[in-house]
């Protein structure tokens, strides 16, 4: 609402910084706003690739330049800019709740190294209760084109290789460095957990289609700096490939999520139920998603842990009466054997009780 805009910035009183990212840029700062909670994200405004742009805002007279100090190889300047790029873009979230102010604390998060068998006990059973809570008819929208259609860059309709190729919402300008597309597949996949040997030509369709619409659109991107993955887990669980320019920033945020498509078609051409063999690392930056596995596994533990010293030393005990007698038995039957061989009838009662003693019989000539 356009009376709710402050006029100036001594209205919000500030409480604790939240969340500083210094790769973005951005901080998240907790006050208050007419006696409300209230969240404040500040960011600062990136850089034009655009030559005349930076010439005309960075290479000119008012520019202040403060010397740093130098060594050998560099000289080291502060830039003091007199015009709209030192400005700094602010979003105020008013009022807010716990969840907003969960979105921007920096989370206590838990790698997991999950199983086959973690995956069909914890994780399956979560998805497809996830699944329906999610509401992912957004997404079945722009697979039938009835949204999105503006951001849309490739429909192909084949059941089977067929994917929509999209502009993530995330990528409000078109920010060469910040490009971000999607392919959402036709068949309805979860995860890489659902991929075999079936769905390696919907793979590389999307590898190689996907890079020729892109490179084509944007003629300055070439296929070398694309970086095209899958995310376990991912954020919605409709089976899409992102598409980005590969930055060393993305590569610092992405490392413990990323699957590349590439390695991915490369496995299962390697071993076709690849993805449901392995062990994948996930991790969890919630305490809630994480306790079912360690719940699980506690659980595990319980039913395999070692028997106690007496019950070894009873089953241990238990065996050697066995043992004996079933050596005794073998005993008998054996010498029995040898005596109606040999018709030795006069011996027979003899052997019995020898046998019976846990004897061995010594045999003599006459």
């Amino acid at each position: 609402m356009e009376n709710d805009y402050i006029k100036n910035m001594t209205s919000f009183q500030f409480i604790e910084v939240l969340k500083n990212d210094v790769h973005e840029k951005k901080i998240a700062i907790k006050g208050q706003l007419n006696g409300r909670n209230a969240i404040i994200v500040l960011s600062r405004k990136s850089f034009s690739n655009d030559i005349s742009e930076l010439k005309q805002i960075i290479f000119n007279n008012e520019t202040i330049v403060a010397n740093k100090g130098c060594n050998e190889k560099e000289k080291h300047y502060e830039l003091t800019l007199t015009n709209e790029t030192n400005g700094v873009h602010a979003t105020i979230k008013h009022p807010v709740t716990k969840k907003d102010f969960a979105q921007y604390q920096i989370p206590e998060c838990w790698f997991i190294e999950e199983s086959p068998e973690l995956y069909g006990n914890v994780t399956l059973p979560y998805i497809k209760k996830i699944v329906p809570i999610q509401k992912l008819d957004w997404v079945y929208r722009i697979l039938n084109g009835e949204s999105e259609q503006e951001q849309t860059l490739y429909i192909d309709n084949d059941q089977s290789t067929g994917y929509v190729l999209v502009k993530d919402s995330k990528w409000q300008n078109e920010e060469i460095s910040k490009m971000h597309f999607l392919a959402f597949t036709k068949q309805k996949l979860m995860t890489i957990r659902d991929l075999n040997e079936t769905h390696l030509p919907l793979l590389k369709k999307i590898k190689k289609e996907g890079t020729e619409i892109i490179t084509k659109k944007y003629p300055n991107v070439s296929a070398e700096e694309l970086r095209i993955y899958f995310q376990y887990l991912p954020s919605v669980y409709h089976l899409h490939v992102h598409f980005i320019i590969d930055t060393a920033e993305s590569a610092d945020t992405l490392l413990d999520r990323i699957h590349l498509l590439s390695t991915v078609i490369n496995n299962i051409k390697l071993m076709p139920d690849y993805y449901q063999k392995s062990t994948l690392t996930i991790r969890y930056c919630s305490k809630h998603l994480f306790d079912p596995y360690q719940k699980y596994l506690e659980k595990k533990a319980a039913v395999i842990e070692p028997k106690t010293e007496n019950d070894v030393s009873l089953n241990n005990e238990n065996n050697y009466i066995d043992h004996i007698l079933m050596f005794r038995i073998k005993k008998f039957i054996k010498y029995f054997i040898f005596s109606i061989i040999f018709n030795f009838k006069s011996i027979l009662l003899f052997v019995f009780i020898l046998c019976l003693s846990g004897n061995e019989i010594i045999f003599t000539q006459y």
